[in-house]
C-alpha cells in the first residue's frame, strides 16, 4: 500500500494581497456590480481603482512566502505526523511559493526523509499571462477588461484563457499528463506533491472522476487552505 499526499503551498505574498482586497468593502461592491452590470463603465473604473490599490508587487509566479507562510510550512510536519509519513518521494511545482514550502517543511521535520525531489513544470498554477498576472485575481482583471470578459462568456469558463495564459481545460490536460507519466512511481512508495489550488483540484478531478461542471464548482466550494492536504491510498 502506498499513499499520494497533495499539499497546497503555504501562505504567499499574493495570498496576502488577495485577502486584503477581499476584505475591502469596495471589492464587495465591485463584485455586486460585476454580477449585475459587468459592462457598465463604473464597474471598470472601480476595478481599475482597486487594482492600483492592491496591485501585486511582482508577477504572481514570483510570489514567495510571507512570515505566516513560513510558519505554516514549518508546522506542516506536525500535521503530516498524524498520517505517519516518513520515507517518500516528493514532486513539487518549481514556483517559489511551492519550493519554499517544501524547503521549510524538510528543514524542520526530522522524521521526514525524502528519497527524491522532482520539480515538474506540469505542477505550476494556472498561468494567467503577463497582463492578468499582476492583478490580485482573475475576476478583478476581467472587471477591468470588459472585452476579455465578453470573450470569456463566449468561450466558457473552462475554455477561456487570458492573453498569454492558459485555460482551465489546459490545466486539466496538464494534470492528466502528469498522472499518466508518474502513476507507476506512486505505487512504489508514499508520494508528496506540493503545488497550487487549481492544479491540485485538476489532479483530484482525474483521481475522483469529476465531471467538468463538478470541477468548476469545486474550484470555488472546496478551495484548499494554505498547507492543507488530501491523502489518497493507492
Amino acid at each position: 500500500m502506498s499513499r499520494l499526499i497533495l499539499v497546497r503551498h503555504a501562505h504567499s505574498c499574493a495570498d496576502d494581497v488577495n485577502e486584503k482586497l477581499r476584505s475591502d468593502p469596495l471589492y464587495t461592491r465591485m463584485q455586486e456590480w460585476f454580477r449585475s452590470q459587468p459592462y457598465h463603465p463604473a464597474t471598470r473604473v472601480l476595478a481599475i481603482k482597486l487594482h492600483h490599490k492592491y496591485r501585486l508587487p511582482c508577477d504572481v509566479n514570483e510570489s514567495g512566502l510571507t512570515p505566516t507562510g513560513i510558519e505554516q510550512a514549518r508546522n506542516l510536519g506536525t500535521n503530516l505526523k498524524t498520517i505517519d509519513i516518513g520515507y517518500c518521494r516528493a514532486w513539487c511545482s518549481p514556483l517559489a511559493r511551492a519550493k519554499e514550502t517544501l524547503q521549510h517543511l524538510t528543514a524542520t521535520f526530522s522524521e521526514f526523509s525524502l528519497l527524491s525531489v522532482t520539480f515538474d513544470d506540469n505542477l505550476v498554477e494556472r498561468q494567467r499571462g503577463a497582463e492578468a498576472g499582476i492583478f490580485a485575481n482573475l475576476r478583478l482583471y476581467l472587471a477591468a477588461h470588459p472585452s476579455e470578459n465578453r470573450r470569456k462568456q463566449r468561450e466558457s469558463s473552462l475554455r477561456y484563457s487570458p492573453p498569454g495564459g492558459e485555460s482551465l481545460l489546459n490545466v486539466l490536460n496538464r494534470a492528466q499528463l502528469f498522472l499518466r507519466r508518474t502513476s507507476s512511481e506512486f505505487l512504489a512508495s508514499d508520494t508528496l506533491i506540493v503545488a497550487h489550488h487549481v492544479i491540485i483540484s485538476a489532479i483530484r478531478s482525474h483521481i475522483e472522476g469529476w465531471r467538468p461542471e463538478e470541477f468548476l464548482m469545486k474550484l470555488v466550494s472546496e478551495k484548499s487552505r494554505n498547507c492543507g492536504f488530501v491523502v489518497y491510498v493507492r
